[in-house]
């Protein structure tokens, strides 16, 4: 047997490794976190949320103006004929019962006067009972 003549192994030399100082530093914020850390200090993700909250409510705003003409309801035109209320000119099921009562001169014939007067009581009546309504839910 021979004897293996001890010899050292040669290693491969390497390319020299840059130290930390010749590494660039990622770009670092006020809290001292990387921008892709997703803490959301810098305001990324928030700002996004702000602006689309923004775009969402200025769209809303422009179809409620050009859709309804800036009115929540269509405005009800009644038409009267001679000085007389034509009642198939009002829509509301409901106004046309009240109008049945509004002839207080037992004429036949519901001048504007009357309408009106019975317009402005259904009104106060809603505000009563919205009021009401409210109340009842606060308690």
């Amino acid at each position: 047997m021979q004897k293996k003549s001890p010899a050292k192994k040669t290693v491969k030399r390497t390319t020299k490794r840059p130290t930390m100082a010749e590494v660039p530093a990622p770009e670092m914020h006020e809290c001292q976190c990387a921008a892709s850390c997703g803490c959301g200090c810098h305001g990324g993700k928030f700002k996004k949320f702000i602006v689309l909250l923004i775009v969402f409510a200025l769209g809303f705003a422009v179809a409620k103006i050009t859709c309804c003409r800036g009115h929540r309801m269509p405005k009800m035109e009644p038409n009267f004929e001679n000085g007389c209320l034509v009642i198939d000119s009002i829509k509301c099921p409901k106004m046309q019962q009240e109008l049945v009562f509004a002839d207080t001169d037992m004429n036949g014939c519901i001048t504007r006067m009357e309408f009106d007067s019975v317009k402005k009581a259904m009104h106060k009546r809603m505000r009563e009972h919205r009021r009401e309504r409210e109340e009842r839910d606060d308690d």
